[in-house]
């Protein structure tokens, strides 16, 4: 993909990737909010002009037709730029292949890397990837799968490159234990359908991230997360008047 596909985008790139649950699960009232998180998140990231300029999005989901990267808009790539993203509706069904849908998701963001380093453009930011799911990992034929520690593994030893950060949500039923394995400093429990939580964290992920130094630790990244996320709650339970 050039850079004149992608709009005139500046010459570095933010790289963000979703990997969605779209399991039998997530059913009714839980996928409706989800493809509305995806229509408001696409307006948050259309109103910031650093992101919009510099930020490309991928979509995994699971579940619903198998593992699916239903974002690209070309035959090589599956990332697009922010300004040119269009949030999908997205449909539930099948089981929650999570594990699979994370190793593509690492493939797709090794590739895009190589890519753009082959066309000389640097990475403005390390990579992110935001995961939602309210259930356990199975395989294919919807078993219960533990393979999720390798992918655990494999996600440490990135970070500890410097190579990307990961955040996690869980929503509902999830399996807490699974995710904080997956993400042990920045796993976020939600209420059933509040994917606004989702979409003020994953903003407030991408702000920090931004000014975060590609040499630092990615717990430095996490905690500032968590930190400004904790100032948001209390300030929400101020303003609503809780004791």
């Amino acid at each position: 993909m050039t850079n004149n596909a992608l709009g005139g985008q500046a010459n570095s790139r933010l790289l963000i990737t979703l990997v969605l649950d779209t399991s039998g699960s997530m059913k009714g009232n839980r996928i409706a909010q989800l493809n509305k998180f995806l229509s408001e998140l696409k307006q948050a990231l259309d109103k910031d002009k650093y992101i919009n300029r510099v930020g490309e999005v991928a979509i995994v989901t699971f579940g619903n037709d198998g593992v699916r990267a239903i974002t690209g808009t070309s035959a090589t790539s599956h990332f697009v730029a922010v300004n040119a993203f269009t949030a999908p509706s997205l449909e539930s069904g099948g089981f929650t292949p999570m594990t699979k849908a994370l190793r593509l998701a690492l493939s797709l963001v090794t590739r895009r890397k190589a890519e753009l380093r082959t066309s000389g453009i640097p990475m403005a930011h390390r990579p992110l990837i935001f995961l939602v799911t309210d259930g356990l990992p199975t395989d294919d034929q919807g078993n219960l799968s533990a393979d999720w520690r390798e992918v655990a593994a494999e996600l440490r030893r990135q970070e500890s490159g410097k190579h990307l950060h990961i955040f996690s949500f869980g929503v509902a039923d999830a399996d807490a234990a699974v995710l904080q394995g997956l993400a042990p400093k920045s796993t976020y429990q939600i209420d059933d359908v509040d994917f606004s939580a989702v979409l003020q964290l994953m903003s407030i992920s991408l702000e920090l991230a931004r000014s975060a130094s590609n040499d630092g630790d990615a717990d430095e990244l996490y905690e500032s997360v968590r930190k400004r996320n904790e100032v948001r709650k209390a300030m929400q339970k101020f303003l609503q008047g809780d004791k």
